[in-house]
């Protein structure tokens, strides 16, 4: 009977993954402030959205909207149009943590977010 050499497959290293700092204070606050009231001198509009608000498309699209609202300043807009133009004035802050949200207004009944 032929036994067959078995080889030795080297070890591979574990890989961790660093999890974001718990600190929230970073460089860029000075500018996020600055996003934050750019976004919050829009009006409210309470008609409907008046862009492409689909977010079941690629994330560049969702900047190209983000342009058209900077393009039309006095033009009023609805939460996931300043949500779309927090994602764009915000895109090389990479200290920035983003997450999803989506929320349903009491008076209005609709999602948003």
């Amino acid at each position: 009977r032929e036994e067959k050499e078995v080889k030795k497959v080297p070890r591979v290293p574990r890989v961790y993954t660093r999890l974001p700092s718990r600190d929230y204070s970073f460089q860029n606050d000075k500018e996020l402030k600055e996003v934050q009231a750019s976004i919050a001198a829009y009006r409210y509009n309470m008609n409907g959205p008046s862009y492409n608000v689909s977010k079941d498309r690629p994330l560049s699209e969702m900047f190209d909207t983000a342009g058209e609202i900077l393009g039309q300043p006095d033009k009023p807009i609805q939460c996931v149009e300043a949500a779309f133009l927090g994602l764009h004035l915000t895109q090389g802050m990479t200290e920035v943590v983003r997450f999803p949200i989506s929320f349903r207004s009491k008076k209005w009944k609709e999602g948003c977010g």
